[in-house]
């Protein structure tokens, strides 16, 4: 599978995936067991590992499948200039659609506006299956000013450096069907609305290929009025969505007291058990709660505390809160809800 929520079983796959182990005997002639690693690598989002792996073949791949994995991963990377290498390095052994379109955006990305433009004009002429979204950034790449991208789904690697580096907004719907590599690239595009980008880095962090810290990162992009964070558990508890996640982590890291920030992480951990999205809002609020301190005042707030940073894997700190626990006099029916975490 592509779409992994869980890290235990992301790591597994990886290891799997990335083994030294010596191969079975090929019976069939394609496709190759390398192409198959690399290809579950990088529909998962883990191009580091992906690109790894085609770079530690003794020479260089041969396959247009890996040659093109190896260029979009460089794409979605934001590597427009590495991209633009191997682009050229393999414009002489390929010729479809894809390298063509390719070919274009790299002489425009090295100012050739003239023959990137001449080379669109002749795509535009000789192929019905091109995206409208390839056209109007190269357009806005010539210095013209093509109309709006109106959907965009199932975004390549592609498309989305191009519109990029054309400056084009992307459309509502570019994060439907779009893979976890394109979520995370979407997820911090300038070029995307907050709304858009909020959409993805959740689904990204979900699927593991962003981290809890750019999550809070963008979840604090987003401008709240002072009255609206006074009354964030209200406000959140009707509208729970990106936007009511984002007005939870920034109430509770505006709190100044412990144990008004507490009550705050406490309120938006029950609202996601019943809502939905727990271990996202864990992630959320994870560097808040390793940045208080165990004490007396906060006893109450132990339980969740450890729950919280076991659900964003950080189980050194987790153990603090329950060792803490343990110090303290709680009446039997905290201590026994608490067991399972010691366990």
């Amino acid at each position: 599978p592509s779409r992994v929520r869980s890290p235990a079983m992301r790591n597994l796959m990886q290891r799997l995936l990335l083994t030294q182990a010596v191969a079975p005997k090929r019976i069939k002639v394609q496709p190759g067991l390398l192409a198959l690693r690399v290809g579950a690598l990088f529909a998962s989002g883990d191009l580091k590992s992906a690109l790894a792996l085609i770079s530690s073949t003794s020479s260089r791949p041969t396959e247009e499948y890996l040659a093109r994995i190896g260029i979009d991963g460089r794409l979605f990377g934001n590597d427009t200039a590495g991209a633009c290498q191997m682009i050229r390095a393999y414009s002489n052994e390929f010729k479809g659609v894809y390298w063509q379109q390719a070919i274009a955006f790299c002489l425009a990305m090295a100012g050739k506006k003239a023959e990137a433009a001449l080379m669109s004009e002749v795509l535009a002429e000789r192929s019905s299956k091109i995206h409208p979204a390839f056209f109007a950034a190269m357009e806005r790449l010539s210095g013209a000013t093509p109309p709006a991208v109106e959907s965009l789904t199932r975004p390549s690697a592609l498309l989305l450096s191009l519109m990029r580096s054309a400056g084009l907004a992307l459309p509502e719907d570019i994060t439907e069907k779009a893979s976890p590599a394109a979520l995370r690239a979407i997820a911090l595009s300038p070029n995307a609305a907050l709304h858009i980008r909020l959409t993805a880095v959740e689904e990204a962090v979900e699927v593991g290929v962003l981290d809890k810290e750019t999550l809070v990162e963008i979840y604090n992009a987003v401008n709240f009025e002072e009255a609206t964070l006074e009354n964030a558990v209200a406000i959140a508890s009707k509208n729970w969505d990106a936007g009511g996640r984002a007005l939870l982590i920034q109430a509770a890291m505006k709190s100044e007291l412990p144990a008004t920030r507490a009550k705050i992480i406490t309120a938006a951990l029950q609202m996601a058990r019943e809502k939905g999205k727990l271990r996202l809002m864990a992630l959320g609020l994870a560097p808040m709660v390793i940045a208080l301190t165990p004490s007396s005042e906060l006893a109450w707030f132990s339980g969740d505390a450890a729950r919280i940073l076991i659900a964003a894997n950080d189980l050194l700190a987790a153990r603090n809160w329950l060792s803490f626990v343990k110090e303290q006099e709680l009446k039997g029916g905290k201590k026994l809800a608490l067991w399972p975490l010691h366990v």
